[in-house]
């Protein structure tokens, strides 16, 4: 085990490297899924609400079906998708605006800021959940996979998304899971940031269920606490989605739930398309799926283990049933982000406890994976979004696309230019600060 300070100052190593990492060329990938979080902290700290209206005209022209919608009989604009991601930009958005910039104007690096910091966090979270069952090396090699050769980089890192928060209290909450596991009084709190998770994600129900079950089995003395601290942020996504969507149901978003398609298609999809599939992206995790089998079959495993199992699989096949399972235009394996920290647990217990010591090939093919998978991810944050195809624009009548090898990123994108210029967010922003004050200067 690592002394304390020794285990903070990996922590504030991880956080800096991935912070750099993220950052390393501000580039900044925004979507009509990501607008309203980007305007949430705006509408926050100019009228206190997470009322929408100032961002649109009264006849209704500028206002989109599709990521926002107007209540009646209130007349509220309210956000398609949860708010949680664009509340947690607040801290960001305040501070900037006391420096007198113009946050209206700069929100892609303001949101490319806090959806960075968040995914930074995430990976010390990460680390700080697996150095509590699992070796230091071990821990620290995880963390670096989960930050840098994963989705987490390419997609949690460069835009306001749900996934990074969701990921984030995940983490959290494992962290606390497997501290449980020496003190059960932690346990408890698992719920407090299981709550937050699923109301930036309401999906991550599934993922938690199986941990809520567990907690029943083997802690029944955590049980009440467990459901009153994740009574908490329910209760508060319960309340907002009263007061903003005059309902209770919609768990704080205005979506349109289409679980209609052939699970079969979504599971092999999500897992093989060469555009989006985890593992065409992120190959290294074949072992994390070696490592159920064993989780599931030897007795010497910590019962744990199958429960975070399911709960991956569960959000597998939930997602294998929506019927836009590529996720839209975002890169890679986007909606199963959320399954990554299970998925790592998982990869450790391969590395650590199934890989052989004397099985020097197989040790080899696991590094050649990381690898390949942290190459597909420098790709994709340098140079996405890249292109499907000449029918991009139209991939619903014409899927055949999401299973031809040029969409993979290593032969799309690894020829193409970035479509961002580095620094450009913040030559603009400095640009806003200057032209300000030589208008002063002007005016006086």
């Amino acid at each position: 085990m690592l002394s304390n300070q020794k285990l903070f100052q990996n922590c504030v190593i991880l956080f800096l490297l991935s912070f750099i990492v993220y950052n390393l060329n501000l580039s900044y990938e925004t979507s009509g899924d990501t607008r309203a979080a980007e305007l949430t902290p705006i509408t926050i700290i100019k009228d206190f609400d997470l009322d929408f209206s100032e961002f649109f005209s009264d006849n209704g022209q500028t206002h989109s079906q599709y990521w926002f919608y107007r209540v009646e009989p209130t007349g509220k604009v309210v956000s398609v998708y949860p708010v949680l991601p664009g509340i947690l930009a607040v801290p960001i958005y305040y501070f900037v605006d006391l420096l007198g910039f113009d946050i209206t104007a700069h929100t892609k690096l303001l949101s490319k800021i806090t959806s960075s910091l968040i995914a930074s966090l995430a990976v010390v979270f990460m680390y700080l959940a697996l150095s509590q069952i699992f070796r230091p090396k071990t821990s620290l090699f995880m963390a670096l996979i989960f930050g840098f050769a994963t989705n987490i980089w390419t997609v949690a890192s460069r835009g306001l998304w749900q996934h990074g928060p969701s990921v984030l209290f995940i983490n959290i909450s494992l962290f606390l899971l497997f501290l449980g596991q020496k003190k059960s009084k932690y346990l408890a709190w698992v719920g407090f940031f299981a709550g937050w998770a699923i109301w930036s994600r309401p999906s991550d129900l599934l993922l938690f269920l199986p941990i809520f079950i567990y907690i029943c089995v083997h802690h029944r003395k955590q049980i009440i606490k467990f459901l009153i601290l994740g009574s908490i942020p329910i209760g508060l996504l319960f309340t907002y989605s009263y007061i903003y969507y005059h309902q209770f149901k919609n768990l704080g978003q205005a979506q349109v739930y289409h679980f209609t398609n052939n699970i079969f298609n979504g599971l092999l999809g999500l897992f093989f398309s060469p555009s989006h599939g985890l593992l065409t992206h992120s190959p290294i995790f074949i072992f994390a799926f070696v490592a159920i089998y064993f989780v599931f079959t030897k007795k010497e495993f910590n019962p744990l283990y199958k429960y975070i199992s399911i709960g991956t699989i569960l959000l597998w096949l939930l997602y294998s049933k929506w019927v836009m399972w590529w996720g839209g235009w975002g890169f890679g394996y986007r909606l199963l982000i959320e399954m990554l920290p299970g998925l790592l647990v998982l990869l450790a217990i391969f590395w650590e406890k199934l890989l052989d010591n004397k099985n020097i090939i197989l040790k080899y093919f696991f590094v050649i994976l990381v690898c390949l998978s942290f190459y597909i991810e420098i790709i994709g944050a340098f140079f996405s979004p890249c292109r499907m195809g000449n029918t991009a624009d139209d991939v619903i009548n014409h899927r055949n696309q999401l299973w031809d090898w040029k969409n993979h990123p290593i032969f799309s994108c690894q020829n193409a230019k970035s479509l961002e210029d580095p620094g450009k967010y913040l030559h603009l922003l400095y640009k806003d600060k200057f032209d300000k004050k030589r208008k002063l200067n002007e005016s006086q």
